[in-house]
């Protein structure tokens, strides 16, 4: 078995614990970060509870030419809605919550509404069981995704970059929705960063520090955290985060928010 950085006869860096039992996966992952022009990854393998394999392979930091490590932080995007879900059983669990529930029975903002606008009154029958399987009434293929839409938001509502969740919200309960709650399903970001509210709502407490406490403590996993946009911001054993077409788009957070072009990767999500 081998131990700690090595580099690999292709010139791939790779880290952690290996043996040749393991090759094949070696190589596959080598030949993904290839093929898909990533500078960097790593991969775990878990069997009957235990982690059983677990390496790092190319570059955290291309400039610096930092390795990943197999403990290095990368930011999951939509996989933290499983653990978004997790959460919001747990408050099922502990009695203070019903899949069959209201979103507005618990969540109360004031819609924010355009021109002669009006309520959508199938608002009133989105319910938690809807959000947690995307059949809640939101399809961004009809319309758009809420949480990517943070410049249109902010215009309408006369306030600065950056917002925040209750404003996308309140900019929602202004709209119609794509389809009647229930009716089919559409995957949807916004769902889940409503689920999230109402876990801050029910808990008394950020839904960073009650997913942590309630969900990922009691399976022993400690460096878990909620990832920042910017650059500036990343967390120690962070990697660097790199977009293969080097797109800048308009900032919607951070110094230059609402008029520089930032790398893709930072500042352009809230």
């Amino acid at each position: 078995m081998c131990l700690g950085n090595v580099l690999a006869e292709d010139g791939a860096v790779a880290t952690g614990e290996t043996s040749p039992a393991f090759a094949p996966f070696d190589e596959w992952m080598k030949k993904f970060l290839q093929d898909h022009k990533v500078p960097g990854g790593s991969l775990a393998i878990v069997r009957d509870g235990k982690v059983v394999y677990a390496r790092g392979f190319g570059l955290a930091d291309k400039e610096k030419k930092t390795p990943v490590q197999p403990e290095s932080l990368f930011r999951v995007a939509s996989i933290s809605k499983p653990i978004t879900a997790v959460a919001i059983l747990k408050l099922v669990e502990e009695g203070k919550l019903k899949t069959s529930d209201k979103i507005l029975d618990i969540l109360k903002y004031e819609p924010h509404f355009e021109g002669d606008a009006k309520f959508d009154e199938r608002w009133k029958d989105v319910t938690i069981a809807h959000c947690l399987a995307h059949t809640g009434g939101w399809d961004r293929g009809v319309s758009y995704d809420p949480m990517f839409q943070a410049q249109r938001m902010a215009k309408s509502m006369k306030i600065d970059l950056p917002i925040l969740p209750e404003h996308i919200i309140r900019y929602q309960l202004g709209q119609k929705l794509d389809f009647t709650p229930g009716e089919r399903y559409a995957y949807s970001n916004f769902g889940y960063s409503l689920l999230g509210r109402v876990i801050e709502k029910l808990s008394g407490k950020p839904y960073e520090e009650y997913v942590k406490e309630e969900v990922l403590k009691p399976l022993g996993i400690t460096t878990m955290q909620m990832g920042k946009s910017l650059e500036s911001e990343l967390a120690d054993g962070e990697v660097h985060y790199y977009d293969v077409n080097e797109k800048k788009e308009t900032a919607v957070t951070g110094p230059g928010a609402g008029k520089d072009k930032v790398p893709l990767s930072y500042g352009v999500w809230r």
